[in-house]
């Protein structure tokens, strides 16, 4: 895992966290600029997501432990707000709900229930061998099935992900709402969730999450795909200062 630092520690902190089959430069490229004259920048790239390293993503829990060492010993053991997209939702929940740290906001954009029950387990192993199809530009057609864009897979796509890797976010991802279906309900941490009109598996795992984590609220920005708003960085920025104004 790398973080990468951006603008003054002076500023309000952020911290980007981006999703499955990406980098955290293909991903946070376009807003990057426009938050740094307002905030510190922390943006996180995962393990197995990095041409420069060699390693594999494991599961969220695991990249928190990252994450929250890196808190503790860079941010006095706070952060102000997570962005994370996607995969990255997964390490967001647990850096907050784990409770070791002090996150005041989070906002979480695509955040798909994509629960198979007893399936997870076995749609898991082929999830390596077809991530690897889709990654490498074939059988792209199913990914408009989660609302993503062929602008958005020629802009974010990272093909150097293992298969490992793959195999190991879909079971991540598949089985975080039955762990967030198990949470108590934690008012301490304001949560938005964001997700385009495109995506059904988003709007779904909103509402599961609403239910664990009720302090925040929901953002549909129509005719958008699966984690498009990084596209739109101005949008991105209102948005998101919106969201801290309202905690004020």
């Amino acid at each position: 895992m790398q973080f990468h630092e951006f603008g003054s520690k002076k500023k309000t902190t952020v911290m980007l966290i981006h999703g499955l089959g990406t980098t955290w430069d293909k991903s946070f490229e376009k807003v990057i600029p426009v938050l740094t004259p307002h905030y510190y920048v922390v943006a996180v790239g995962f393990d197995g997501h990095n041409p420069e390293e060699e390693s594999n993503y494991i599961s969220g829990e695991k990249e928190a432990e990252q994450v929250e060492k890196y808190i503790q010993n860079n941010l006095d053991g706070k952060v102000d707000v997570i962005y994370a997209s996607s995969l990255g939702c997964i390490t967001a929940l647990f850096t907050a709900y784990r409770r070791n740290l002090t996150v005041r906001n989070i906002i979480l954009d695509g955040t798909a229930d994509m629960s198979l029950g007893l399936f997870n387990k076995p749609a898991s192993r082929a999830a390596g061998w077809f991530g690897e199809k889709i990654l490498t530009g074939k059988m792209n057609g199913f990914l408009k099935l989660g609302g993503i864009t062929p602008e958005m897979l020629q802009t974010f796509l990272y093909p150097g992900i293992s298969r490992i890797s793959m195999k190991n976010a879909f079971y991540d991802a598949a089985s975080m709402f039955n762990q967030i279906d198990k949470m108590e309900p934690y008012q301490a941490v304001r949560v938005a969730c964001w997700y385009g009109s495109k995506e059904k598996l988003a709007a779904r795992g909103a509402k599961k999450i609403r239910r664990a984590l009720p302090n925040g609220k929901d953002t549909l920005f129509e005719g958008f795909g699966h984690g498009e708003i990084l596209l739109h960085s101005e949008l991105f920025f209102e948005e998101m200062q919106n969201f801290l104004k309202a905690s004020v």
